[in-house]
């Protein structure tokens, strides 16, 4: 069961990390993106419920 927890606890960490670096990617790619404040709120939004979830398995 511990094992399983972790499993979850570390992808969900992992998650948060590869979205980080994929908005970054997304930023320079497209830089009119930098600009809107819908695309902003929803990777912050996203981030911040990735996190509250590897807190939850963890």
């Amino acid at each position: 069961m511990q094992k399983r927890l972790f499993h979850l606890y570390t992808g969900e960490l992992a998650a948060t990390v590869m979205f980080a670096f994929v908005w970054l990617y997304y930023l320079q790619r497209f830089e009119w993106a930098a600009l809107s404040f819908s695309t902003g709120y929803a990777f912050v939004l996203l981030e911040f419920i990735l996190l509250q979830g590897s807190y939850y398995w963890f």
